[in-house]
């Protein structure tokens, strides 16, 4: 049953210990993505940050606006200069390449720390799980090791008891034995007496009957004496009176 239930624990122990390495690595991929993207954050704001790129101005539009006079307005003042729509369109395009190119700097810079993050998580969760191998492996001799003791244990224990088991038996039948001879010697005995009780009451008995027999005999003797010795005794006296009387 212990080996039973065991066998049935190493699966289970093997489910747990794959799940927890599971979970270490997710923690440590979303580790390694919090720190991504905290430096893509970081470029970002670095990009934000910079200056913008200066306006290019066209040289054609520069003689130009030198050749031409500020028309004056009514009450001195002069007109503003407009802005050209080429003007504005060269500056968006340098702020976009500028942002661009940052979003690709913090880009490749996210990529190169999550692959290297990567790669260390691979190679520390590759020497986690051989270390947890290796563990498992030193947990299964000694599981192994202390079950083979067990089980020495326990034969040991059960080919004692085995014998003791054995020896009672043995016990129990010899005095079996014994006590059945017993009874059987106490049963003829038994009858034995029970024979000799019988007799000696029948003998008993005859000797009841026989007594009261010769008891009523001595009785019927004693009285016949008894009566024969007055009868002398009379006869004697009329014998003495008789010669008394010839005198």
């Amino acid at each position: 049953m212990k080996a039973n239930s065991e066998k049935d624990e190493r699966p289970s122990r093997n489910n747990a210990q794959r799940q927890a390495q599971a979970q270490a690595m997710a923690k440590r991929q979303r580790q390694a993505q919090q720190r991504g993207s905290a430096v893509s954050a970081s470029a970002k704001r670095q990009s934000s940050r910079e200056p913008e790129p200066a306006q290019q101005i066209d040289p054609s539009m520069q003689l130009a606006g030198s050749s031409s006079k500020p028309s004056d307005r009514p009450g001195g003042q002069k007109s503003p200069p407009k802005d050209d729509p080429a003007d504005q369109n060269g500056s968006v395009q340098g702020v976009a390449n500028g942002t661009s190119s940052s979003a690709v700097v913090a880009e490749e810079s996210d990529e190169s720390p999550s692959k290297e993050v990567k790669e260390l998580d691979e190679n520390e969760a590759l020497s986690y799980e051989r270390g947890n191998v290796q563990k498992f492996q030193q947990q299964q001799k000694v599981i192994e090791e202390a079950n083979k003791h067990k089980r020495a244990l326990l034969a040991r224990a059960i080919e004692d008891r085995r014998k003791r088991a054995k020896a009672e038996a043995d016990k129990l039948l010899r005095v079996q034995q014994e006590l059945n001879h017993l009874d059987s010697l106490l049963t003829a005995d038994v009858g034995i007496i029970r024979d000799k009780i019988e007799q000696a009451s029948l003998e008993y008995m005859d000797a009841q009957k026989r007594y009261e027999k010769l008891e009523k005999e001595f009785i019927a003797a004693k009285m016949d004496l008894y009566h024969k010795g007055e009868a002398k005794e009379s006869l004697t006296e009329h014998l003495y009176t008789i010669i008394h009387q010839n005198e």
